[in-house]
């Protein structure tokens, strides 16, 4: 059965003054989501076929961390400018020209279109999905070119707000604020 995992990214900076929104960072607390989620996938032993991120810093930061965690190679995560303040067309468009030997697709991007995307494939509506939150769909096809022809069944959702928290009592060991953004954000 073929899986989507609808990522959006983990919690950026919102210094939107200084940063173009492109470029904003992940913030320290949205690192620690990132990992805290991914390892809890690693855990539950689930593994991607292939990661396709937005080329946004902070979606490219998270796609990251997920990949390092989870033992996906770097060099292997597709980036796409289409998924970056994308409508739920363009995402559909990106997603059919997976190749249909894939599996398990992990595709990290933003909100809105993380949360439209959800709601279209499902036929349901959830308000939002929040950051390094996860809808984690099962397919009805067997193609993903036929992804748009049929509604399909939600597996699971992580809402990751009360994991981050258990992580932050660790923060004063790992010297990390919550609210500073990362200064060794890629530069895309």
């Amino acid at each position: 059965m073929k899986e989507l995992y609808i990522i959006r990214h983990a919690k950026a900076s919102e210094d939107y003054i200084t940063i173009q929104d492109y470029d904003r960072p992940l913030k320290s607390r949205g690192v620690l989501q990132a990992h805290k989620v991914s390892s809890d996938l690693k855990e539950k032993k689930v593994l991607p076929d292939l990661i396709i991120a937005s080329p946004a810093a902070r979606a490219l930061q998270t796609a990251h961390i997920f990949a390092a965690n989870l033992g996906y190679p770097l060099e292997k995560i597709q980036l796409n400018k289409s998924v970056y303040e994308a409508y739920v067309e363009n995402l559909l468009a990106v997603l059919e020209e997976v190749n249909d030997d894939v599996q398990k697709v992990f595709l990290v991007g933003h909100n809105p279109s993380m949360t439209h995307l959800a709601n279209y494939l499902l036929d349901s509506h959830t308000n939002e999905i929040p950051t390094c939150g996860i809808v984690c769909v099962h397919l009805n096809v067997d193609s993903w070119k036929k992804l748009a022809q049929n509604k399909h069944q939600l597996a699971y959702f992580i809402f990751p707000l009360k994991k981050v928290m258990d992580k932050i009592t660790e923060e004063k060991q790992l010297k990390i604020s919550p609210d500073k953004p990362i200064d060794d954000a890629p530069k895309v």
